[in-house]
């Protein structure tokens, strides 16, 4: 105390197991200036090296809730303004053998017509982006990636608003994300002689050069959407269903908050100047079960798959599809997911699919998140 020792003060001491996991790798954290990595386990996580986390996904706001057995989330990481744009945080999802629904489930209150509810499994775990790509990552990518092809045409923000932009996600197409790179987990080999053909020209293929990990691309639409829901069958990943805006604009930037309105994705809604305006940076809002940010709103991201409208047929493991030789995969567009920034809450629910356009442009809506998969 200020002027003496406390007495009479009995401290009592236990001594208990650690869990059986505690060394297990949560998190990882990519440095996209060199491409090492540093491994942060659950006992430096639930020790507070890393900062606050939390344990009780009740806490992160109320009524929400999940089915996961094992929360721990890493809120801290949004204190750190290195993790949104010089480095890359991933967080563990553990999917392996494991059997779960996806789409729509008959207990969300909001539908989708292209969503068929279905039974997928996984045969491996994988690692998931806390964060969309910002534009602060998208350029430590490029610029530090040896003989990296950097087209300064496509590393442009859409929006005319520069406040804070390189820790907001990056708008990007289908060509600069990824293109025609060997698909994971389908070996398709390039097409030589087209528009960016090569690992040095897109996100996906720099990272992979970059860290040595040639795992690195986008999620397929189940792993998205399983890593998204977190353990919910609801509308959303807090376990709860639509009431009104106001509650989706808790969990990501919608345009409710964006100053935008629900309407076709013309490029010139999207010249917003004011710091309110589109996309919102990353980590503003509140994270899912697996400590996952902005996977309700903000950009829609790309997913692997080629979009189909009926998806009944996606089911066992690892579903992927539909599966398109070189040649079909110039006219089909990707699968979106996680809505945008200019739509209503109500059409961002984990089970919402978009049919995202690939072109050569960057798109005002359109974006991504990282996956890791573990073999």
């Amino acid at each position: 105390t200020a002027d003496g020792a406390l007495v009479n003060c009995k401290v009592k001491l236990s001594v208990s197991v650690s869990p059986a996991n505690i060394d297990e790798v949560i998190y990882k954290i990519f440095d996209l200036k060199d491409g090492s990595c540093t491994d942060v386990t659950r006992a430096e996580l639930l020790n507070g090296d890393y900062g606050s986390v939390v344990t009780d996904f009740g806490k992160i706001g109320e009524g929400y809730n999940t089915s996961l057995d094992d929360v721990l989330i890493w809120t801290g990481v949004t204190n750190n303004i290195e993790y949104r744009t010089s480095k890359l945080v991933m967080r563990k999802i553990p999917a392996k053998n494991v059997e779960t629904t996806i789409g729509l489930h008959p207990c969300q209150s909001l539908s989708a017509t292209d969503s068929a509810f279905r039974t997928v499994s996984f045969t491996n775990d994988y690692y998931m982006g806390v964060f969309e790509v910002t534009y602060g990552q998208a350029l430590s990518i490029y610029t530090n990636t040896p003989g990296a092809t950097i087209f300064n045409s496509k590393i442009t923000m859409k929006f005319t608003n520069t406040v804070d932009q390189y820790e907001r996600p990056m708008n990007m197409s289908d060509v600069f994300a990824r293109y025609r790179l060997a698909n994971w987990p389908r070996p398709y080999s390039c097409l030589k002689g087209t528009a960016f053909p090569n690992n040095n020209s897109t996100v996906v293929g720099c990272i992979r050069k970059q860290t040595g990990n040639v795992n690195f691309d986008l999620p397929t639409e189940a792993v998205w959407e399983y890593a998204c829901r977190a353990g919910t069958t609801n509308d959303f990943n807090s376990g709860l269903n639509y009431t009104t805006e106001a509650d989706v604009a808790l969990l990501g930037r919608t345009s409710l908050e964006s100053k935008t309105s629900d309407s076709s994705p013309a490029d010139s809604i999207y010249q917003l100047t004011s710091a309110e305006g589109g996309t919102a940076i990353v980590g503003s809002y509140r994270p899912n079960a697996w400590g996952l940010y902005d996977m309700h709103g903000n950009l829609t991201e790309m997913c692997l798959d080629r979009y189909k409208a009926d998806v009944s047929d996606l089911t066992g493991d690892d579903p992927w599809g539909p599966p398109l030789s070189d040649e079909e995969e110039l006219d089909r567009y990707r699968v979106g997911k996680g809505g945008a920034f200019y739509m209503k809450g109500s059409g961002c629910h984990s089970a919402a699919r978009a049919s995202s356009y690939i072109n050569n442009s960057n798109t005002a809506y359109l974006g991504m998140r990282l996956c890791l998969t573990i073999y």
